[in-house]
């Protein structure tokens, strides 16, 4: 009963974080009653930190939705630990899939970075629930600070 409230507890905890980079970017240093850019360019075109921040934030949401299905799974009894599992990796593949969407090179990696967090996560969660290797809840801890630090990154430039 403890590992599933704190297996739910952290995929609730980074569902949020994930729904708050879906956010709109900071219109800081655009003209009054300019609006940032709904879609990315043309690949034959420059992408600015403000498109490229953008661009995903379809992924984004379909990302932090996934999250938030692992956690609804979590929190129902009985539960198949592969189903809980399947959702997370659906996530962790929205995650990818937003950043391939950018080609702005300083927030594609920033954008990798999550993935790449989220998918350390995805690993440790795995271990817990379905290898039941609870010395991995210990790691659990450096996996939520890495998606943290790698999400204010994130945050940091798109504010600009």
């Amino acid at each position: 009963m403890r590992r599933q409230i704190t297996t739910w507890a952290l995929v609730a905890a980074t569902a949020l974080g994930l729904a708050g980079c879906a956010g709109a970017p900071s219109t800081v240093g655009q003209p009054v009653g300019s609006a940032p850019a709904a879609s990315a360019p043309a690949p034959a075109q420059a992408q600015s930190v403000a498109e490229a921040c953008v661009a995903p934030s379809a992924a984004l949401s379909a990302a932090g939705q996934e999250l938030a299905d692992a956690g609804a799974a979590i929190s129902q009894s009985g539960v198949d630990p592969q189903s809980i599992m399947s959702a997370f990796d659906s996530a962790v593949e929205a995650l990818k899939s937003a950043a391939a969407t950018v080609t702005n090179q300083q927030v594609k990696d920033a954008f990798a970075a999550i993935a790449g967090d989220y998918d350390t996560l995805r690993g440790l969660l795995g271990r817990v629930i379905v290898d039941r290797d609870l010395s991995a809840l210990g790691e659990f801890g450096t996996a939520a600070s890495s998606i943290q630090a790698s999400a204010q990154e994130l945050v940091a430039l798109c504010a600009g």
